[in-house]
């Protein structure tokens, strides 16, 4: 994935999410996972997971296998 647009921020998630497993061929990882692997406080890291949502980057599941948890796929 290759996209100029992307902050710095944007940036390090995307690239963890890549190293992550993998759930139906998409990569993924739970939020706080990602808030411990990238240190981006939880407040701005929802930010930027909205961010790369509204950008089609990735989804946000926010009750996988309706277990409340907030868990994030990569396209």
């Amino acid at each position: 994935m290759q996209n100029t647009d992307l902050t710095t921020f944007e940036s390090q998630v995307v690239e963890y999410l890549k190293e992550c497993d993998t759930y139906d061929e998409r990569h993924y990882a739970h939020i706080l996972d990602i808030e411990g692997a990238t240190k981006i406080p939880i407040k701005q890291l929802r930010g930027i997971l909205s961010s790369l949502d509204q950008k089609k980057i990735l989804y946000v599941d926010h009750d996988f296998f309706r277990k409340g948890d907030t868990i994030v796929f990569l396209f």
